[in-house]
């Protein structure tokens, strides 16, 4: 057996292996690289494999940096099933339409074209098989797996891959215990080879009540300076735990009067989606969307859909909120939003998700003075807050739970999804305290399993 790391190796965005074991080859994920223009370049190469001898895809959720390149591999020759959880297989095809739209607008501008077209993505959408949690599947070609709860976002999964008599195990993305909406992790019992992210390996995220503070501060603030809070949201989760939280304290009474604005066409598509999959929700979300079925609403948030609908938010007064896509600001109507509202003193933007390298928000959190948006540079007079609590992604010490709760010690765990010194600096701790034999490895390393 060996295992091939062909995208998220030494960095977050990418998700792309290929395990091979005799005749058969399953790839886990195939997702975009994201940040600026080196990574489109990325997105624009030929896979470094042959897509038509790929078995089976299994995608562990529906996350653009974890299925954003499924259509080009398809494209290349991919015609195997395409394997994932019932409620990822509605979401992903929502996120790749909205990212062939945003290419078809965004790409040209740097004068690279979209990597794949709508006749891609349609015959992707039909190679989709969905599964539920802890269902043994086989397939074709000695293709043997089952899904877990990853808790990350609605649908995602962690993959119990079943090969010559070994299970390798891919965490795909980690959630974090207690998170709203989602249940809990799905704790591991037994593996023998070890994939799992790392995207906050040397990072203990704020206590879980701190979300909620910042966010209440940032309102009151906004609201008293009459200002704009922007909130740059992913649309899959992230959106829907702040819609969450600003639901809870309006029934508390505590939402400042001014009005708020969910001002992205496919975060609105998939919190429409979160309402068909009440079945995966922890009790508490359970309880509440018995409550009040629309439990992501509140009085005074207007849905914004249509770009006129959007242009509207300019004319009206501040105080105001707006959250909007994309979660990195390197795209979306966040990018007007910024254009317009940076230069000002009294906006704030409240970051509240993972930022990569090279993107406009990562930009923003080194306290650059000036960040460039569609070929000018904007000054950035703004407040900028990073709530790391709201991350959706596992911290330090939940990696640490969750890879010490396999009974039996992995031959080897291999740590991806994660910068390279953090992860280096993890795969130390996790040998030195745990003897546990971890490796960080490279874009397209092979690792022979025996």
């Amino acid at each position: 057996m060996q295992i091939t790391f062909y995208g998220a190796a030494g960095e977050v965005t990418g998700s792309c292996t290929l395990v091979e074991s005799g005749d058969t080859r399953v790839l886990v994920d195939c997702g975009a690289f994201q940040g600026g223009y080196k990574e489109r370049i990325k997105n624009n190469s030929k896979f470094p494999f042959d897509a038509a001898k790929v078995d089976a895809l299994v995608l562990t959720h529906a996350h653009y940096d974890h299925c954003g390149r499924i259509p080009k591999l398809v494209a290349a020759g991919f015609k195997g099933p395409i394997f994932t959880t019932e409620a990822t297989a509605h979401l992903v095809k929502l996120i790749l339409e909205d990212s062939l739209r945003v290419m078809e607008n965004d790409y040209q501008k740097s004068g690279l074209l979209p990597f794949f077209n709508e006749e891609h993505l349609a015959l992707a959408m039909k190679q989709i098989k969905p599964v539920k949690y802890g269902q043994k599947v086989n397939s074709r070609g000695g293709v043997s797996f089952a899904l877990r709860e990853a808790g990350h976002v609605l649908g995602s999964a962690s993959v119990e891959l079943y090969l010559e008599d070994k299970t390798v195990l891919f965490s795909g993305d980690l959630g974090n215990d207690g998170a709203p909406i989602m249940r809990d992790t799905n704790m591991p019992e037994k593996a023998d080879v070890v994939i799992m992210e790392s995207t906050y390996a040397m990072r203990e995220h704020e206590a879980r009540t701190e979300r909620v503070s910042k966010l209440e501060q940032a309102l009151l603030y906004t609201h008293k300076h009459r200002g704009v809070l922007l909130i740059p949201a992913f649309a899959l989760e992230r959106t829907q735990e702040v819609l969450w939280d600003l639901h809870r304290l309006s029934d508390l009474h505590k939402l400042p009067g001014m009005p708020f604005y969910l001002d992205s066409p496919l975060a609105i598509k998939i919190t429409d989606e979160f309402r068909h999959h009440p079945d995966v929700f922890d009790a508490e979300a359970v309880k509440a969307y018995k409550m009040h079925h629309d439990f992501l609403s509140f009085p005074n948030l207007h849905i914004t859909l249509t770009s006129d609908e959007s242009k509207t938010i300019n004319s009206a007064p501040a105080p105001k909120v707006i959250i909007a896509g994309s979660g990195m600001m390197d795209g979306g109507r966040i990018m007007h939003h910024l254009k317009r509202y940076l230069p000002l003193p009294n906006t704030t933007i409240l970051v509240v998700g993972y930022q990569s390298v090279n993107s406009t928000g990562r930009r923003l959190l080194n306290g650059e003075k000036a960040v460039r948006i569609d070929g000018r540079f904007i000054p950035v007079h703004a407040k900028i807050i990073k709530a790391d609590s709201f991350s959706a992604h596992a911290d330090y010490n939940k990696l640490i739970k969750w890879v010490t709760s396999i009974r039996k010690k992995p031959t080897t765990i291999f740590l991806n999804h994660g910068e390279m010194l953090p992860a280096k600096e993890f795969a130390n701790f996790l040998k030195d305290k745990y003897d546990l034999n971890t490796q960080v490895p490279r874009a397209k390393q092979t690792f022979k399993i025996v």
